[in-house]
């Protein structure tokens, strides 16, 4: 460990890391004391809600992705917690042969096993709130993946009821699609308002690890356990990030599959519909048939998902991008800066 170069770039990553984290831990806890925390309200009011309208094999899968997440993550944890303790006493027992040397101070010999016990358990508390939110975020993202696909389907059965019944068609999208698609859009809106601060900080971490993790490696003469450990960690946090993207991004791509059935739909209903009569229901109907457009137009632009802060809208395009675009600027930037040494 004391011959690893550009330590400090280890240290200025765990420090940058830490400073988001404690910030998106205050805010996130400001939320909650002034009463303004959506997942609490996801959690009392809004799942309950939604819950009650899935299918029961819908609930089944639910309930069976969540256990193996459940299950993922807890072993996953218990084995961070083996390794990390395991890497501390291992680092003591390394302490010995420099206190022999009279390059360390029996006092600095003596604080070793404290200190690396304290880093220890922080590792490990920071793991825990680390899988906890990872594995609630992931169940969210799952349980309103499955709430906007049930409304695709609902969308594409008003498609397939337009061929035999404009009625029934209408019944369908004024009863079970268009409250209920203000509803969950309603939900994800209010949870994007603190969702976003989370989505930047873990952005922000995983572009400080690969420009960390490349100069950090760039420096390596030798692979040991702190700078093997470092850039696995780069490495987690990368694909970590991008999987969470992938989730997030199916949720814009269901609601452009409801938006082009509907389109469809509402195309289809207007070429068979061209009464030019002025009567009262003629009126009614042709009111109810700009509102019905009004709706399947603001549902192209409305972002149904989640943002990363102020940046960008995750979708599977945006997805695409930024992996296309990582991986050659992570290889550029390694180049650059071996070039510089």
């Amino acid at each position: 460990m004391f011959k690893t170069p550009a330590m400090n770039l280890l240290f200025s990553q765990l420090v940058m890391m830490y400073t988001f984290l404690e910030m998106l831990w205050s805010f996130f806890m400001k939320e909650a004391l002034m009463y303004h925390s959506p997942w609490i309200d996801l959690l009392a009011v809004d799942i309950p809600i939604h819950e009650k309208k899935f299918t029961t094999e819908m609930r089944q899968n639910l309930n069976k992705i969540f256990v193996l997440i459940n299950f993922i993550t807890t072993i996953t944890y218990l084995n961070l917690i083996i390794l990390i303790f395991s890497f501390s006493i291992i680092m003591n027992y390394l302490y010995l042969p420099f206190y022999l040397d009279n390059r360390i101070t029996m006092i600095q010999f003596s604080t070793c096993f404290p200190s690396s016990l304290l880093i220890a358990m922080e590792v490990i508390s920071l793991a825990f709130q680390l899988c906890t939110s990872g594995k609630l975020f992931l169940f969210y993202l799952l349980f309103f993946t499955y709430r906007i696909k049930q409304l695709c389907r609902i969308s594409w059965s008003i498609f397939n009821a337009s061929f035999y019944s404009s009625y029934l068609a209408k019944k369908r999208f004024w009863f079970q699609f268009f409250h209920e698609y203000i509803i969950l859009y309603d939900t994800v809106a209010r949870l994007n308002r603190s969702a976003k601060i989370a989505l930047l900080s873990i952005e922000l971490i995983n572009k400080s690890f690969i420009i960390f993790g490349c100069v950090f490696y760039s420096k390596q003469t030798r692979m040991s356990v702190v700078n093997v450990a470092f850039i696995i960690s780069a490495i987690v946090a990368f694909i970590f990030t991008n999987f969470a993207y992938s989730r997030i991004a199916r949720i814009p791509e269901y609601n452009r599959k409801c938006n082009q059935y509907l389109l469809q739909w509402l195309s289809r209903s207007q070429f068979q519909n061209k009464r030019l009569d002025a009567s009262i229901k003629r009126m009614v109907e042709l009111r109810t048939i700009i509102k019905s457009n009004l709706f399947v137009q603001t549902m192209t632009n409305n972002q149904l998902g989640f943002t990363c802060g102020h940046l960008f809208y995750i979708t599977k395009y945006k997805y695409n991008e930024l992996i296309l675009m990582n991986i050659p600027l992570i290889l550029m930037f390694y180049k650059q800066i071996s070039n510089l040494d």
